[in-house]
């Protein structure tokens, strides 16, 4: 520290701190990565999504294969002609409240071709705090066809679960869908703070490639 207030540029000393140069400051490391949609894991900067299949336990796995079993069927019901039997898988999937269950909503409902059923996925997972629902509803923001269930889905993501949202958002910045970038800056103006604005700023900078025909021999672009 010493060093570094008598000589702020000082490279060995700001990098001794964990800081590196960004947009003309000196910050902290961590907080650029964690920017970038990264946090830090045993030394190594990683996703988010990867610390989740890390940190995920047996017991963790062993809940979230059972929920698989049940949403199945009761997709099953819920899709089915058998109207008693559909009202019963109604229900029963209405009733979930386990973040456990996330990634089996995500896999039978919000991933189903059919809006409605969509519609259902998200609502239920609306009701769900923590990562792994907040991960259904971020893919849903991001490349639902129907604009009501990006909708839905954006407005699902509660305060405090917007820690979970921004980095998935953060990330899909570089995308090279324009579309999905589009997307994922207007969702980060709900679920953003200050930690948005350099990669947001970044993803206004876009360079495009243009065949312009020209009067040079047969066959020739540039």
């Amino acid at each position: 520290l010493k060093v570094v207030e008598l000589d702020p540029h000082h490279q060995k000393a700001q990098a001794a701190l964990g800081r590196v140069w960004n947009e003309g400051a000196w910050i902290d490391r961590d907080d650029l990565m964690a920017s970038q949609g990264y946090v830090k894991y045993k030394g190594r900067y990683i996703t988010t999504q990867e610390l989740e299949v890390i940190q995920k336990t047996a017991s963790e796995l062993e809940q979230e294969r059972d929920w698989f079993q049940k949403v199945r069927l009761w997709h099953g019901w819920l899709i089915g002609r058998h109207e008693e039997r559909s009202q019963q898988g109604l229900i029963a999937l209405q009733s979930i409240e386990d973040q456990h269950a996330a990634p089996a909503l995500i896999r039978f409902l919000c991933d189903d071709t059919r809006r409605d059923v969509r519609m259902l996925g998200v609502s239920i997972l609306c009701n769900i705090s923590g990562a792994k629902a907040v991960a259904g509803l971020v893919k849903r923001t991001l490349l639902d066809i129907d604009p009501d269930v990006r909708y839905a889905s954006l407005n699902g993501i509660t305060p405090e679960n917007f820690e979970y949202a921004q980095p998935a958002f953060i990330k899909e910045l570089k995308n090279e869908n324009n579309t999905i970038v589009s997307r994922a800056a207007a969702a980060l103006a709900r679920v953003g703070d200050e930690r948005a604005i350099a990669p947001l700023i970044d993803a206004l900078i876009t360079t495009h490639r243009y065949s312009v025909a020209t009067n040079e021999l047969p066959g020739q672009t540039y």
